[in-house]
């Protein structure tokens, strides 16, 4: 996953982000210390306009970025 990639939640939905909302992603957020046991997180902008911070398992690309 990348910057600009079209992705959907399907996992850990939430009244914000149902399951199945699709979003742009516009940050690769850094990883806490130590890295081994904490989740990548991606900070997603969705279609309803409601911008939040997921890990990457809750996310599916949809369509990658060029």
């Amino acid at each position: 996953m990348k910057v600009g990639d079209l992705v959907k939640i399907v996992a850990y939905a939430s009244r914000h982000t149902p399951l199945g909302t699709v979003g742009i992603i516009t940050e690769k957020r850094p990883k806490p210390f130590p890295h081994r046991i904490y989740h990548q997180c991606y900070k997603v902008r969705f279609n309803n306009g409601y911008t939040g911070i997921h890990a990457n398992f809750c996310l599916e690309i949809i369509n990658e970025s060029r």
